[in-house]
């Protein structure tokens, strides 16, 4: 089963536009009450669609809403206030709010913070090309000696499944069982990452069963968790990561995880192949508001 594959994952458009709306300088109205209460970028589109600016495609955004406690986040009814829930997770929901209905959220007294959706992100190779790993990894000897992964059942866990009927994985596309989302837009993705990871593993277990299972934030792969722990899957492979914390096994994903291996599930995920996409240099301030400038006085990395 020798092949040699090349696959590139579109960026998320929607962390694409909420990382660039960064920039954006904040209004006067910024003082009222309920404004720090708004992560990141929110504050300037939620002041922005009060006053009628607010750019194409941000009037409804996905947001998380962090309660106080999670007895406030089960009994609040952010519904009146305009949103359409996704999920409700311990002391967080995450949901669709009007930009024009942020602040009115964010001022209620048991909300602690509105924030921007985690978005996961697929851990691309350091190059384009996905190699030939079975030979490499001396799997071949397993292969001859009938240890093909017959019986097991795998997850592959990612952000899209774009060609997954073509591809080369023993995976039945008609069946809803094998191919499951948590997405928003109840699609597969439009990612190719997810095929390209599918077929990287089905080299290394040809006689394993698939389920493919497309998600974009993280409470979607925290729901991906809670229905493989009630499915009989043996191992999940998940090509992903976050980019925000909490880390050190803290962050609500990873609890799932560690949950799902004590109930002897094994799970498999990338370290992050993102060898030489770092920033490195001297702190400096040029302007003196306590940012530092990372090249030419800008202050952000896009």
């Amino acid at each position: 089963m020798s092949r040699l594959r090349i696959r590139t994952a579109p960026a998320l458009g929607a962390v694409f536009t909420l990382t660039a709306l960064f920039a954006i300088f904040a209004s006067p109205s910024w003082g009222a009450v309920g404004y720090d209460d708004l992560a990141g970028p929110l504050r300037a589109l939620s002041s922005q669609a009060e006053q009628g600016i607010a750019p194409a495609g941000s009037q409804t955004l996905l947001v998380v809403v962090r309660f106080k406690n999670e007895m406030a986040a089960a009994a609040t009814n952010l519904q009146a206030h305009g949103a359409t829930v996704r999920y409700r997770r311990g002391d967080a929901v995450e949901a669709f709010v009007p930009a024009g209905r942020l602040l009115e959220i964010a001022q209620l007294p048991e909300v602690a913070q509105v924030a921007p959706a985690e978005y996961m992100e697929p851990c691309q190779g350091f190059g384009a090309t996905f190699g030939e790993g079975v030979r490499l990894v001396g799997a071949v000897p397993f292969h001859t000696a009938g240890i093909t992964g017959q019986g097991v059942t795998v997850a592959i866990l990612d952000i899209g499944f774009a060609g997954i009927a073509g591809a080369e994985v023993p995976i039945d596309d008609t069946d809803a069982n094998s191919l499951v989302t948590f997405r928003a837009d109840g699609t597969m993705g439009s990612s190719y990452h997810g095929t390209a990871v599918a077929e990287v593993v089905a080299d290394m277990a040809p006689g394993a069963n698939f389920v493919a299972i497309a998600v974009d934030t993280a409470m979607a792969a925290e729901s991906a968790a809670d229905y493989i722990a009630n499915r009989d899957i043996d191992v999940v492979v998940m090509a992903l990561e976050l980019l925000g914390g909490p880390y050190g096994g803290t962050h609500p994903l990873s609890r799932k995880v560690n949950s799902l291996r004590n109930r002897g599930v094994f799970w498999v995920n990338a370290a992050g192949n993102s060898a030489q996409r770092h920033w490195m240099g001297d702190f400096a301030d040029r302007n003196g508001n306590g940012l530092t400038e990372f090249s030419s006085g800008d202050e952000a990395i896009d």
